[in-house]
This record gives structure tokens, sequence and C-alpha cells, in this order.
């Protein structure tokens, strides 16, 4: 009934311009004419047109030594709460610090610790309302670990009152979680920057249906960019016999990044872990093991590539193209897939590619970021809801051609098939119980005849 209307922000009397995302967050970039104290006045209004002010006194100061804030301790997540947010207050800052590190603790909890290497991660919500991976973490196998990691990259959203979120796709006891960051004093190179999402998303990998399933993204480039980077990781995922060559965390493979229609960088996607990069041993388990883009007890390395070459153009299309040299022939969707006693072709615990990619923009002015172009022409996706979201249990999809009939798979975060829709009797639409499941994030897709749309979903 009630809803934010508008808000607003004067400094001194002045009205600072404002910017709307859309999304019940607004920003707004200021320039001090002067160090010292000064209050900010926040007005709101909502759809009926009351309003009210909230007043916060901040100081300005030209120097700042280096720091290390606590963003959370002992954030237990388990089978009953896999994801678990948190609110930090952090410096607020420009060109004051060159360098942000995150230091990661994982503890046991009364109990002991989650005996597998279940996939993690810390997420950060930016000042626009957007949800960023900071980083994943691929939990060890039954013991304490502490790992580090520069994040520098996002710094835009490092930086005053805002959002944690712990991600942990565990079936058990799980691990307590304590993160810091160390600022480190010094002038960066450029003292703005900005975070645009790319992908965000899992992707099945080597499915005959549809070998190359990430969508072609194209992104705009503010036109006082600096420089210019795309952050990936992209860890592999599912094994064992039925899946052709142990894929995919045990699959070596390399893949590429297309830019404007040609193949520019190279991801071989492969890591040999022993020893454990993040001193995280000796562990139980298999963690010594090479594995596709991570290892238990580790920090997945990001892959950062240099995309100053094409800073000066308006927009640029980018491809993630999947190791073309693979095939899953275990598969449901291979039509001459057979099962034997190597290959359950209704098993479900299929390859896949956890993606997430940023693209990041530097300036020396004002800067909020890039804005996805995809059209249904480069946006290949199927477009549906599903709601609510999040949800308790029930579970609706609708499709935007409502004319389709589809099929419907709900994995969990280690990629296992917890629930089905073979094919719809009302088509275009359809809904199903989560009932029964742990509370975490849980991937939907949903399947036509010719195209394939995945969303995440929150199970509370």
């Amino acid at each position: 009934m009630f809803s934010v209307d508008g808000l607003k922000f004067e400094i001194d009397g002045i009205e600072i311009p404002t910017k709307d995302w859309g999304n019940g967050h607004y920003t707004a970039w200021w320039t001090p004419t002067a160090y010292g104290n000064k209050q900010v006045k926040i007005i709101s209004t909502n759809n009926f047109g009351a309003a009210a002010t909230e007043t916060v006194d901040m100081n300005i100061v030209n120097t700042a030594p280096n720091l290390n804030v606590i963003a959370f301790e002992d954030v237990w997540a388990n089978i009953n709460n896999g994801v678990v947010e948190m609110e930090a207050e952090l410096p607020s800052y420009l060109g004051a610090f060159n360098k942000i590190t995150a230091y990661l603790s994982i503890d046991c909890p009364p109990g002991g610790c989650d005996p597998w290497d279940p996939i993690s991660g810390i997420e950060i919500k930016g000042h626009n309302g957007e949800w960023y991976e900071l980083f994943r973490y691929i939990t060890p196998y039954g013991v304490a670990c502490s790992h580090s990691i520069d994040v520098t990259d996002f710094m835009s959203a490092l930086q005053g009152k805002i959002r944690f979120r712990v991600n942990l796709g565990t079936l058990g006891n799980g691990f307590l979680y304590s993160l810091s960051l160390g600022y480190d004093q010094g002038v960066p190179a450029y003292p703005y920057s900005s975070i645009t999402p790319v992908w965000e998303e899992t992707f099945n990998f080597g499915n005959p249906a549809n070998l190359q399933p990430v969508p072609e993204i194209a992104v705009s480039i503010p036109t006082n960019t600096k420089a210019a980077k795309l952050k990936l990781v992209s860890t592999g995922h599912g094994w064992g016999d039925n899946n052709t060559g142990n894929a995919a965390e045990f699959h070596e493979d390399t893949h590429h990044i297309w830019v404007n229609g040609a193949q520019t960088f190279e991801q071989h996607n492969w890591q040999n872990w022993y020893p454990n990069p993040d001193n995280c041993s000796p562990q139980n388990g298999t963690w010594y093991f090479a594995r596709a883009g991570w290892c238990p007890g580790s920090i997945a390395p990001w892959f950062d590539y240099d995309m100053g070459a094409f800073i000066n153009q308006s927009s640029v299309a980018l491809d993630y193209v999947f190791d073309e040299d693979y095939i899953d022939l275990c598969n449901a969707d291979n039509p001459n897939c057979v099962t034997n006693a190597t290959c359950d072709c209704n098993d479900g615990f299929n390859p896949y590619l956890i993606v997430s990619c940023y693209f990041i923009t530097n300036s020396d002015t004002p800067i909020d970021g890039g804005v996805v172009l995809g059209t249904a022409s480069t946006f290949k996706q199927l477009a549906f809801t599903a709601y609510p979201n999040p949800t308790t249990g029930k579970l609706n999809i609708l499709l935007e051609n409502t004319g389709e009939a589809m099929g419907v798979r709900v994995y969990n975060s280690v990629g296992q098939v917890v629930r089905t829709v073979k094919e719809t009797s009302n088509i275009g639409q359809t809904s199903l119980s989560l009932e029964g499941l742990p509370k975490g994030l849980y991937t939907v897709e949903v399947r036509t005849e010719k195209v394939v749309g995945s969303r995440k979903i929150d199970l509370e």
C-alpha cells in the first residue's frame, strides 16, 4: 500500500542531484568545498505525499591511515540457514586507499566442521542495490582455515553502510565465517570505479542439446572510462562415471572470451592444488587432486582480462565460449545415450560451470558504470518469471510466451537435480513445491523445445 516515491539529499541547504536506480536505492555525487564537519539531510517522500527527514553527520578529513575493519564475525551457515545476511559499517573515502584485502577465517561451529567441501562464497550489496560475488570459496574437508584475496576492484562497493551475504550449499553442520577488510593507505591510479555484472549464472557444460549455453552480452562503456577489465571466475562441478571424462570437476579445459565477435582471451581453467595455495592442509578427503578452477579449502582465483583496447567504444559485445572439444555423452539430452553399467542417462548430476563475470571500469571523474544492452537478438536465454522469490515452498513458473510447452528442473548448490516437472499439462505455466528441501539458494532451469533459461531462487 505504501512505497517510497522519491528521495533527495541536501547539504548546506543545496540539493544534490540524485540518481534513482529503480530498486529502492538512490545515490548522488557531491564534491565538498572544504574539509571539516558537514550535515547531510536525507529527505524521502512516499506515494501519499508524506515526507520524513534523517540527518547524518560526517567529518571530512584530508588523509587516512591504514585500516583494518571487521565486516562480520562467527556467522554460522549450515543446513538450516545456508544464506545469511549482515550489515556492516565500512569507511567512506575517495582516493584514500590503493589496495583492499579481504581476510576470511573459517572455524568449526559447536558439533564440528562440515566433513565435505560444499560450494560457498561471500557477496556484497552495492549502493545501487546490485549483489556482487566478492569471492567464491570452497570449504575444506572438516578443518578450520584462513585465507586472503585482493578485492580492490570492488572498491566502489566496499565503503559506507552496506550488506554482506554468506552462501553455503551444505547439507550438514556448516562452518563459522569471519571477514575483515584491510585498507592500505595510498593514491590509487583512478579514484572512481564501477562494477557492471555480465554473467552470474550456472550453465550446463557439454550438454549435447546446447553446447554453448552462455548468452552473448553487450555492455555499454561510460564515456569517461580511463581503464577497464573483465573479472571472471568459473568453477567446474559434477563428476563421476556417469559424466564423460569425469567432468566438470576433474576435467581439464580451456575456455575463451570473445570480444566483438573475435576470440580474444584464453582461460585455462585448471589448477594443480598440491600443496594447497592457502596453506589449508592437511585435510580429509581428496583435497590434493587438481580441479577445474578450485580446490577444497581455498578461494577460487579470479581471471582478469585487460579491456583497455576497447574503452573508446560506446559498447562491447562479450561471449564466453566453453571448451569446444568436450561433449557429455552420458546426458539425458543426448538422443543416443544408452543406460548401462557406466552410464545412467537420467542421473541428472551432469557437468556444469558456475560463472560470475564483471566489467570493471575506472576513471578520474565520477562514474556510475555501464548498462547491459542484451536484446532479443543477443540475449538468448528463455524469458520466464519464477515467483514468489524468496519462497517458503511453493514456486510458480510463467513463460513470457505462454503458448509454449516446457520442462522444469531445480538444482541445489552442488548441481544435483532435486525437483523436476517433465512435461507441463498447462502450457506456459506450472507450479512445483520445494517443501522439504534445506533453506538456501537453488537454480531453476526452464526448457522449451528451442531455448533454455535459468534463475536463482532463495528458499527461506
